[in-house]
C-alpha cells in the first residue's frame, strides 16, 4: 500500500515545482534513518491566477544510513527520488537543519545536490533555528540547566520503577487529583517536551511532593535517598519561581514552534508570528508581568505549604593564610 501511496503523490506532482525537507532520526530500535518529505501545489501549472494555490505536504519515506558523510546522504537522497520517479530538476528549494553536514557551504548536502537540483535554494529550518536559539539562551542562566536536569530526574524516578509509580499514582488518588495527567518526559530533540514536562510538574506538584514524602520515609536504601534528595531540590523556592517563568515563557514559545512545523504554513504567516512572539517575549521583561508571576508563586508556595522567603545557608569566607598577610597581591593568575 505504501509504493501504491508514493506512486500516486509521484502522479500528482507531474512537472509541478516542489520543495524537498529531508532529516536524520533515529527509530524505537537505534536506527539512524533520514526522513523525505515534499512540498507542492497540485496541478499549479493548470491554475489560473485568481484561485488560491494550497501547498500540500507528503512524507515519502524513511531511507536508513549506515554512513552519515555528506556525499552518502546526497547519493541516497538523489536514489530515493529517482527510484519513485520523482524530478530532481523540479525541486527549488531544499530545507535540512543546520548540521555542517547539511549547511556546509563548500561540501554540505545542499552543494552536492545542486549539481542534480540547479533551482534548489537552501533554506535553514525555522524549527531547528527557534530550537537552537532556546538551546544557547538556556546555557546563559546556570540554574536552568539544573532545574531541566531536576525535571528529568523527576520522570525517570517515577516511571522507571514500579515501586515509585505506585506512589505516585496512589499520592494522585488522595489528593483528588486527575490519574491520566502523568509526567512528561524532557527531551533535547523533542522541542514541545520543554513546556510539557514543565506544565505536567506544576499540576501534579502536590503529587510530587506527597509522593516523596512517603518514599524517604518509607524504608532507607537507594530509592529512599533519591526520593529525599529530589525532595530538598523541589521544596526549595528557586525551583519554583524557575518553574513558572519558563512555562510563561515557553508557553509562548510553544505557540510559534507548532505553526512553524505545520504543513499548511507560508512564509508571510510565519514571519508574522515570529514578530508577535518577539514583542510578547519583551513584554515579559516589566514590573507588571513578573508581579504577575511573584503573586502567583507565593500563592502556589502557601497551597503547597512552602517557605517562599527561604535563608540559604552562606558559604564559609576563605581566610587569607598568615604567611601571605604581609604581602602586597597586584594581581592573580
Amino acid at each position: 500500500m505504501s509504493n501504491e501511496i508514493r506512486e500516486k503523490i509521484s502522479s500528482m506532482l507531474n512537472s509541478n515545482k516542489y520543495a524537498l525537507m529531508a532529516d536524520e532520526c533515529r527509530d524505537i530500535r537505534g536506527t539512524q534513518q533520514l526522513s523525505i518529505v515534499i512540498r507542492f501545489v497540485p496541478n499549479s501549472n493548470n491554475c489560473t491566477t485568481d484561485k488560491n494555490y494550497v501547498v500540500k505536504e507528503y512524507f515519502l519515506g524513511f531511507i536508513p544510513l549506515e554512513k552519515f558523510d555528506a556525499t552518502t546522504l546526497a547519493n541516497n537522497i538523489v536514489e530515493f527520488l529517482n527510484h519513485w520517479k520523482i524530478p530532481l530538476e523540479s525541486c527549488i528549494c531544499l530545507c535540512f537543519d543546520g548540521a555542517s553536514v547539511m549547511s556546509g557551504c563548500a561540501a554540505g548536502v545542499h552543494v552536492l545536490l545542486k549539481k542534480y537540483m540547479p533551482k534548489g535554494i537552501y533554506i535553514h529550518c525555522a524549527a531547528h533555528r527557534l530550537n537552537l536559539v532556546i538551546s544557547d539562551t538556556c546555557k546563559v542562566v546556570c540554574y536552568v540547566s539544573d532545574y531541566f536536569s531536576i525535571v528529568s530526574h523527576i520522570y525517570s524516578f517515577f516511571t522507571e520503577s514500579a515501586v515509585t509509580n505506585i506512589y505516585f499514582n496512589k499520592a494522585q488518588t488522595d489528593l483528588g487529583l486527575v490519574q491520566s495527567s502523568t509526567l512528561k518526559l524532557w527531551a533535547i530533540t523533542r522541542w514541545d517536551s520543554r513546556w510539557t514536562a514543565i506544565n505536567a510538574v506544576i499540576n501534579n506538584f502536590p503529587a510530587i511532593l506527597k509522593a516523596l514524602r512517603d518514599l524517604s520515609e518509607d524504608g532507607s536504601g537507594t530509592r529512599s535517598t533519591n526520593a529525599g534528595g529530589l525532595l530538598m531540590h523541589v521544596q526549595k523556592s528557586i525551583f519554583i519561581v524557575t518553574s513558572f517563568i519558563l512555562h510563561k515563557f515557553f508557553g509562548i514559545i510553544k505557540v510559534l514552534s507548532d505553526h512553524l512545523k505545520s504543513s499548511s504554513l507560508d512564509y508571510v504567516r510565519g514571519e508574522c508570528l515570529i514578530t508577535s512572539v518577539i514583542g510578547q517575549l519583551k513584554d515579559l521583561r516589566n514590573d507588571q508581568s513578573f508581579n504577575e508571576i511573584y503573586e502567583k508563586v507565593k500563592e502556589f508556595c502557601s497551597s503547597n505549604e512552602i517557605d517562599f522567603v527561604q535563608q540559604y545557608q552562606s558559604y564559609r569566607v576563605a581566610a587569607v593564610p598568615i604567611r601571605f598577610q604581609e604581602f602586597i597581591i597586584d594581581s592573580t593568575i
